[in-house]
């Protein structure tokens, strides 16, 4: 299934020169151990054959999710941003325990270093940090953005309000990437595995109702 799916990116990106002329299809198949890499798209653009195309190059094994989906199981799930963590949960429960994840988003993500270069900035920062830790990418903007709250009204017709979810985030951080970012993660498998079920169980009780891919 796995080989299917890279075939079909490749076939549908063949024409960008990123991925001319590069490694063999088996660079991007062979396993990267124990750092394993992971994205989600429901479909080809040029901005995911740029990424897939970076990811090549550094001889990154990516996962490709989403392209096949067994039983319309996320077909049923209207917003992307959920289904990327329905399927993210099934695909974990085939990752050893041992394992290091990592997720990235398929269409503004390029891959600029090898995976031991990844696996070895992990295990550097994780090192004082409890083995349940995820570590998020941070971004400087806050989703969902502004432009729909100029007032900071206290209440609106939209959920969730940006303001109140600022006003909910640590001022001790000085950096300006200082908001989480939801497309970039890394964790211990057991600790990517238990977060992406207790938010898909979130979703379930929200009969996977969302705005704007938030609840």
């Amino acid at each position: 299934m796995l080989a299917t799916a890279v075939l079909l990116v490749i076939g549908l990106c063949g024409s960008l020169t990123l991925l001319r002329n590069q490694a063999p299809v088996q660079t991007l198949l062979a396993q990267q151990k124990p750092l394993w890499l992971a994205t989600y798209i429901d479909d080809v653009s040029p901005f995911t054959c740029a990424s897939f195309g970076s990811a090549w190059q550094h001889g990154v094994h990516l996962h490709i999710l989403g392209l096949k989906d067994p039983g319309n199981k996320l077909k049923v799930i209207r917003n992307g941003k959920i289904r990327k963590v329905v399927a993210m949960r099934d695909w974990l429960r085939s990752v050893p325990e041992e394992a290091v994840v990592v997720f990235n988003d398929a269409t503004d993500v390029l891959y600029l270093v090898s995976p031991d270069e990844v696996y070895q900035a992990f295990l550097n920062i994780s090192a004082k940090l409890s083995a349940d830790t995820v570590l998020f990418a941070g971004e400087r903007n806050l989703w969902p953005y502004f432009d729909d709250y100029p007032e900071r009204p206290s209440t609106h017709f939209k959920n969730p309000d940006p303001w109140q979810r600022l006003a909910l985030y640590p001022t001790s951080n000085q950096s300006s990437f200082r908001f989480a970012n939801a497309g970039n993660w890394i964790a211990r498998q057991p600790a990517a595995l238990a977060l992406m079920t207790r938010w898909d169980n979130l979703m379930k009780l929200r009969k996977y109702k969302t705005i704007m891919g938030h609840t």
